[in-house]
């Protein structure tokens, strides 16, 4: 046992003398107090410190770490690092709101001491990115306070911080125009603001647009406002007409400065997708020609057979709406060509029958229904495996079964149900069987 005690002592004494070495070197450096006495006494405090918080003493550990932030406040930037650590575990420990708010307000403290004593040190822009995250984590529902904090981050960090900064900065500002605390125009502004930074990440800047399109503030009219000022400074900037044209073309935008950005975004990317939106916002214009255009183009730069038949149907339509029957009809079966399996096809087709029947009278014109019905039969067999779009087939069959010629009229005229007959009715034509009315 007295050799046990007699090591035990060797050690305390050898302990005591490399802190009191250490403490010596300290003596002469500025940063650890004002006199050599307090910057002894301070070097002690810091060990006391982190022995504290080693064994997780906090309570005590914040004795120390209180002195020190005021004698010694460049000690160490563990200081920071530890404390930051013990708030937090109080703040996950305590009992009231008040006492969680006052360690808040502790670690928000600690960054803005640790920000100030250590600037250049190589951690301090993820300090700033820190500080914006924990008072967000803090303080859900303070978005701008978080967003002032985030745009802090960002404009210290500059072209080094990572794009997902940028993103949790206009989340801020999404989240506060949803709670009515700044207006769309600030929204706007804040968007263009980081959006650079976002844009080095594909994934970040689609989450990013996507922010915007979810907050509501992205209207026609601020969405003119932001783009007009963009393209006018870039205006070939083909980054820039997709992303006008892609928001433009969700808000359903119709202003002339749309469909100028539109345009000539499709002379840049003349795709198939980009085609069917330009189509569809001039049928909301209600200028059909211009619609048929640029399918015209899709279609004929198209080679996937199923993309191909749904730009025809998408020109039959505009066809139809622009009430030429003839043209919606050769569309549809130009669909039909390229994929048989297209029962929206069959629907047009059956449709631009039946409205173009006009172009006859008498029996004639009834005639055109059964080939509106063989049509449609073949639109049922297409969506054999679609109860919706079934039954919507079936309703329109029913509905044109009503204009089959009657038994009399057919048999006035020397045919019989179920013999061939050929349809001949202006520009509509095709063998077909007789089917009378019951």
């Amino acid at each position: 046992m007295k050799k046990f005690r007699l090591v035990l002592l060797l050690a305390v004494m050898a302990a005591g003398s490399v802190f009191n070495a250490a403490a010596q070197n300290f003596r002469d450096d500025p940063r650890y107090g004002n006199t050599p006495e307090e910057r002894e006494e301070n070097v002690k405090f810091y060990q006391f410190f982190q022995n504290a918080y080693n064994d997780k003493q906090y309570n005590e550990a914040v004795g120390y770490m209180q002195h020190l932030l005021e004698k010694a406040p460049k000690v160490s930037i563990n200081l920071y690092i530890n404390g930051l650590s013990i708030y937090r575990n109080k703040i996950a420990r305590a009992t009231s709101k008040s006492e969680q708010q006052g360690y808040i307000d502790s670690v928000m403290m600690l960054y803005d001491m640790r920000i100030q004593h250590f600037p250049t040190h190589n951690t301090v822009g993820k300090t700033y990115v820190n500080k914006a995250r924990d008072f967000s984590a803090y303080n859900p529902l303070d978005h701008m306070g978080a967003a002032k904090l985030y745009a802090e981050a960002l404009d210290f960090n500059g072209e080094s911080v990572e794009p997902k900064v940028a993103l949790e900065y206009f989340n801020q500002i999404a989240e506060a125009y949803k709670a009515d605390e700044i207006e769309a125009p600030a929204v706007m502004d804040a968007y263009t603001k980081y959006l650079a930074i976002a844009e080095k990440d594909a994934e970040t800047k689609d989450q990013y647009d996507a922010l915007l399109v979810s907050s509501g503030a992205a209207d026609c009219d601020n969405l003119n406002a932001l783009f007009q000022a963009q393209l006018a400074e870039t205006p070939d900037d083909e980054n820039l007409l997709a992303r006008a044209f892609t928001f433009m073309s969700r808000a359903q935008c119709n202003s002339d400065f749309y469909f100028e950005v539109a345009e000539k975004y499709y002379e840049k990317n003349p795709a198939a997708d980009v085609a069917m939106l330009l189509a569809q916002s001039f049928e909301a214009k209600e200028d059909y020609d211009k619609a048929v255009k640029y399918l015209r183009e899709a279609i004929a730069n198209e080679t996937d057979v199923v993309t191909k038949a749904n730009l025809c149907v998408r020109a039959a339509g505009a066809e139809l709406s622009a009430k030429d029957y003839p043209a919606a009809a050769s569309f549809a079966r130009e669909a039909i060509s390229v994929n048989p399996g297209n029962g929206y096809a069959y629907m047009v087709l059956a449709q631009a029958y039946a409205m173009g029947s006009s172009a006859c009278s008498g029996f004639e014109r009834q005639s055109v229904f059964w080939l509106v019905v063989d049509t449609l039969s073949k639109a049922r067999e297409a969506f054999a495996d679609d109860a919706a779009q079934l039954e919507t087939v079936n309703k329109q069959i029913s509905s044109y079964v009503g204009n089959f010629p009657s038994k009399e009229d057919a048999f006035f005229l020397g045919i019989n149900d179920g013999s061939s007959y050929t349809v001949r009715c202006g520009w509509i034509s095709g063998t077909t069987t007789v089917r009378t009315r019951k």
